[in-house]
């Protein structure tokens, strides 16, 4: 699936509990077009500003904060994420 957002501005989190009471567990590969964000992806910082690309494995924990951007995401079904080369994990962020 392909989804294109823009938002004012957010902090999102996702908890080792969200995790498990959720049964959405994709993978999604973003483009940021306009904006920055900030964050922590299961122990991995990170900063990004306009034209950069981070992968999101909604299994793993995360929290990050966004201006108000513009982004563009590829969102992959787990099965089809785990047909690529090398794993998942080293991926996330």
């Amino acid at each position: 699936m392909f989804v294109y957002t823009e938002i004012t501005g957010q902090r999102w989190e996702r908890r080792l509990q969200d995790i498990r009471t959720s049964d959405f567990d994709p993978i999604i590969i973003n483009m940021l077009a306009q904006g920055e964000r900030q964050g922590d992806m299961d122990g991995r910082l990170f900063r990004e500003s306009a034209g950069s690309f981070s992968i999101h494995d909604l299994g793993r924990p995360s929290l990050h904060v966004s201006s108000a951007s513009r982004t563009y995401s590829m969102v992959l079904a787990r099965p089809l994420a785990r047909q690529w080369p090398g794993e998942l994990r080293d991926l996330h962020g």
